[in-house]
C-alpha cells in the first residue's frame, strides 16, 4: 500500500474509525444472512467497507455470513433509510465463495454501523479485504490473506499450522507472537515483520495501511 493512499486513509480515522465501536444505545435493524456449501471450494473471499468483523472456524462443508445492521439512534429516519441500503451477497465461484457485504453510504454514516461474522471449515483459505474497522480471526488452519485500509487486526492460528508469516503496517504497530517470543515489527514510520520459521503449510500475510496488527501462534 503507497504512502499517498496511507495519507487518505489517515484523514478517515477521525470519522470513520468510531463507527466501529458498538457502545451501548446501538440498536439492531436488520439481519442479513447467507449460507454455502464448500464442494469443492479451496478459499473463502470475503469483503466488506466499514465495521466489526470477526472470522472463525464453523461446520464443515459450509460457509456462512451474518450481517447485523445497527443504528445509534433507531428513530432516527435517514439511518434507517440507510440501513435498507446495505446488501450481502454469497456467489460460489468454483473453487472459491466469494461474501461481499455492500452499500455503506457516502458521505456520513448517519448513525449506521455493522457487525459481520463468517463461519468457515478451518482448513480452507481466507482472502479478506476491509475498508475500516476491527477484524479478529480465530482459529482457522489455511492460509490467510488480509487487508485493512484502517484500524486494527487480530490473527489466532494454532503454530502448528503456520508455515511462515509476513505483516506490514504503514503507520502504526505490528507484533507476532510464537513459541514465547514478542516480534515487534521493524521500521520508523511503517513496521514490517517477516518470520518464516514454521513447519505447517499455512501462510498468514496481514497488510494494514493505518493501525495495529497481533498475530499469536498459539501452541
Amino acid at each position: 500500500m503507497k504512502i499517498p493512499r496511507l495519507l487518505a486513509f489517515c484523514s478517515l480515522v477521525a470519522s470513520s474509525l468510531a463507527t466501529t465501536a458498538f457502545a451501548g444505545g446501538h440498536d439492531r435493524v436488520r439481519n442479513l444472512n447467507a449460507n454455502l456449501l464448500t464442494g469443492g471450494v479451496r478459499t473463502v473471499e470475503v469483503e466488506a467497507p466499514v465495521g466489526e468483523f470477526r472470522i472463525e472456524p464453523g461446520p464443515a462443508g459450509e460457509v456462512s455470513a451474518q450481517v447485523e445492521v445497527h443504528c445509534d439512534r433507531p428513530v432516527e429516519p435517514r439511518c434507517r433509510r440507510k440501513a435498507e441500503d446495505i446488501t450481502l451477497e454469497g456467489r460460489d465461484d468454483g473453487d472459491r465463495i466469494s461474501i461481499d457485504v455492500d452499500g455503506w453510504p457516502k458521505g456520513g454514516n448517519h448513525g449506521l454501523s455493522l457487525k459481520v461474522l463468517v463461519t468457515m471449515p478451518r482448513d480452507l483459505d481466507l482472502d479478506a479485504e476491509f475498508g475500516v474497522g476491527e477484524v479478529v480471526v480465530r482459529g482457522l488452519e489455511g492460509g490467510i490473506t488480509l487487508e485493512l485500509g484502517v484500524g486494527e487486526v487480530s490473527v489466532e492460528m494454532p503454530a502448528p499450522a503456520a508455515r511462515r508469516v509476513d505483516l506490514e503496517v504503514g503507520v502504526g504497530e505490528a507484533i507476532l507472537y510464537v513459541g514465547g517470543r514478542r516480534i515487534e515489527g521493524k521500521g520508523f514510520l511503517g513496521k514490517e515483520v517477516g518470520w518464516s520459521h514454521g513447519e505447517g503449510r499455512s501462510a498468514v500475510s496481514v497488510d494494514c495501511g493505518v493501525g495495529e496488527i497481533e498475530v499469536r501462534l498459539t501452541e
